[in-house]
């Protein structure tokens, strides 16, 4: 059964982005993991990538940057002084890597509470209370909260829209 995709608030202006640089060009939508993306840019499948990590050996620019932001259910608590329990799409996922980076720099102890294999399974988990996540900030809903080092999160680094151009095509 395919999963209906739920385009973000930012999509459409990347989108609205990509178009005024490559007037053009006819855009053909593809969803996928980011390391197919990876894949179908590298074996020359796609003109174009728009992820949000810039891969190595492409032509990239960045179209824009977005906070990121640690979220849980609107009434969740952190325990002070606990293990924090992640929400992350399982491996490999550049966002996991980051997440975990970002927590073992700050020396922060964490746990997986839940993997998930879809960014809307990673919703549903925080929604149901499961633990934390760290996403963009289109992400924001009204039944989640942004939670952040008041409750022992360290900042994180801005996420980047990046378009990558396949150099062969």
């Amino acid at each position: 059964m395919r999963q209906k995709k739920r385009l973000t608030p930012s999509l459409p202006f990347l989108l609205n982005r990509i178009g005024c640089f490559y007037p053009r060009m006819t855009l053909e939508i593809k969803v996928h993991p980011h390391a197919a993306i990876m894949e179908m840019l590298a074996e020359g499948l796609v003109d174009l990538a728009l992820t949000t990590h810039q891969p190595p050996g492409f032509t990239s620019f960045t179209l824009r940057t977005s906070p990121t932001l640690w979220y849980c259910a609107a009434e969740y608590v952190l325990a002070k002084g606990e293990s924090i329990p992640l929400i992350l799409l399982e491996e490999p996922s550049p966002f996991r890597q980051d997440i975990i980076a970002a927590l073992e720099t700050a020396r922060v102890s964490w746990h997986l509470a839940h993997g998930a294999s879809s960014l809307s399974g990673v919703k549903a988990a925080v929604k149901a209370g499961l633990g934390v996540t760290a996403r963009p900030v289109e992400m924001m809903s009204p039944d989640l909260r942004v939670a952040g080092i008041s409750e022992g999160l360290p900042a994180l680094p801005d996420t980047r829209y990046v378009v990558s151009c396949n150099r062969g095509r």
